[in-house]
């Protein structure tokens, strides 16, 4: 365990000072209506936690209140800029309303938010309701991103989503009713057993739901999950790679169709407006990340700052401390973190812009490139799933026709080779 203290200690030593640094800040709750049978960002929470009593969740909101107030101050000190705020976990909205206001005062008085750019909330239909939306007026969101997965009903009872279509579509209205103007909802394509006509189903009547921004995940394996190891077992139909390629072009071909452009892999907005400025802080490499609560990951000053969501009684009890302060590093055992990085901006339009990873990582991309053995084998291996690259005076970009294609293969061969991981972490 490292104190706050101690991070920025560590933090000061070796990064330039962060003034006017654009910061995001991660807000994580560990709770759900049920383990998906899919997600691996809840590998480490037993159901029995993540569908806790309202006293746990009780205690829970008490000691990221505290972090948060006692974080948030000594960054606004060290002038950082928070440009953007994401709700994620877990389901936030598992939380009733006042634990929701609680937090986002908390937030309000602990921050300088004026340089806001998006504040967005994850919800899933089933805990979702206008309340939630009315409990964070002292720290307003203006963006909503509902977890639909699916609107075919045999494949959201196979994901062990505890939500049904009609809820989803219903999510939406709640979410525009309660004034939002900016609703996204997610999609996943290729789940296993899914049929081409199923997926085209599923987004166009996503598409024509009215909603600003849809997002659409290729299926990942994930080590650890339920639906991965019933893959493994022979219980789930196997994964077929050409299929989830159809899968995510089906979903990409007909939301172009319906007026959503592209910007990123995943990612399909109405307009520039509309798009997820809190994801493109990441994969853009824009600035730093605080991450609060059990599964909170940040990085500061070159650092990566890691709670490990699966210790959350120890986060309860001393929420000030932290599991992890690494230093971004070229070693083997280090250098996974980098190429997250790496990977991450290439799946972009702009590509990995060489300035804003230095100033992120503390690492020259073009010398990693030119001497890393690590990084000169992942672009390679890259290469080898059909990408093509292009280096311009300040970025490097995968310009592939088919950027799906690419990522497809390339977890296809991880999956072959037994190396798949869970997905992006910061």
């Amino acid at each position: 365990m490292i104190s706050f203290s101690d991070v920025l200690a560590r933090v000061k030593n070796v990064a330039p000072r962060p003034r006017g640094s654009p910061i995001q800040i991660y807000i994580h709750i560990p709770f759900c209506t049920s383990k998906c049978h899919f997600c691996d960002y809840v590998v480490g929470n037993s159901t029995r936690q993540l569908t806790a009593p309202r006293a746990a969740q009780v205690r829970y909101v008490d000691a990221l209140c505290r972090q948060l107030r006692t974080i948030g101050p000594r960054l606004m000190e060290l002038e950082y800029v928070p440009t953007s705020i994401y709700w994620g976990g877990g389901t936030p909205t598992k939380l009733v309303p006042e634990e929701l206001a609680r937090i986002g005062s908390a937030l309000k008085d602990s921050f300088d938010l004026s340089s806001l750019q998006q504040h967005s909330v994850e919800v899933s239909p089933e805990t979702f309701c206008v309340d939630h939306i009315g409990a964070m007026s002292m720290a307003p969101f203006d963006r909503i991103s509902i977890g639909v997965q699916s609107l075919q009903p045999q494949h959201l009872q196979r994901a062990g989503r505890a939500h049904s279509a009609e809820q989803a579509v219903a999510a939406v209205e709640v979410a525009r009713h309660g004034g939002i103007t900016n609703i996204n909802i997610d999609l996943i394509s290729g789940f296993p057993g899914e049929q081409i006509e199923e997926m085209f189903d599923s987004a166009s009547r996503a598409a024509m739901l009215g909603v600003q921004h849809i997002s659409v995940y290729p299926y990942r394996p994930s080590p650890g999950t339920r639906m991965a190891s019933q893959i493994d077992s022979g219980r789930r139909e196997p994964l077929k790679l050409e299929y989830m390629k159809s899968s995510y072009l089906c979903a990409k071909e007909t939301l172009e169709k319906n007026g959503f452009d592209q910007y990123a892999l995943s990612y399909f907005a109405k307009s520039e407006e509309y798009r997820s400025k809190v994801s493109m802080h990441i994969y853009n490499l824009e600035g730093y990340i605080i991450g609060f609560g059990s599964g909170g990951h940040s990085i500061l000053g070159w650092h990566r700052v890691l709670n490990d969501n699966g210790f959350y009684d120890r986060y309860i009890d001393d929420p000030l401390s932290f599991d992890k302060c690494v230093k971004f590093g070229t070693e083997p055992d280090q250098i996974e973190s980098l190429l997250l990085r790496v990977g991450a901006a290439l799946q972009t339009q702009g590509g990995l812009n060489f300035q804003r990873f230095a100033s992120l990582t503390g690492h020259s991309f073009q010398k990693l490139r030119r001497e890393n053995d690590a990084t000169i084998g992942f672009l390679h291996h890259l290469r080898l799933c059909g990408a093509k690259f292009v280096e311009f005076d300040d970025r490097f970009v995968m310009e592939s026709e088919n950027v799906h294609d690419v990522y497809l293969e390339h977890i296809n061969m991880l999956v072959k080779y037994g190396k798949l991981d869970r997905g992006l972490r910061v």
